[in-house]
């Protein structure tokens, strides 16, 4: 799993690319604490290689993300991790 978010002068930037071994739907909440209050993006579609995207205008040191995903079976899993953010863009 990789994960990056950056601050780039107007807020943070989320990217999250991730593998499974079989195709599953994923919903990823974000938040700048462990309450996730920045909201929910969901997938589609049932894939095996995910990329999930978000943008917050609000600052922070650390992006709080948990990933929930499950197969076509009903089969489910969680990851949780931080990221810390950085700066880019000329800052």
């Amino acid at each position: 799993m990789q994960a990056d978010a950056r601050y780039d002068g107007t807020g943070i930037a989320i990217d999250i690319e991730w593998a499974t071994d079989e195709p599953s739907r994923a919903f990823v909440d974000v938040g700048l604490t462990p309450s996730y209050e920045l909201g929910q993006v969901s997938e589609a579609a049932f894939l095996t290689e995910h990329v999930v995207s978000a943008f917050t205008p609000q600052t922070g040191d650390v992006i709080y993300v948990r990933i929930r995903a499950g197969d076509a079976l009903g089969n489910q899993a969680t990851s949780m991790l931080t990221v810390p953010v950085r700066a880019c863009g000329g800052l």
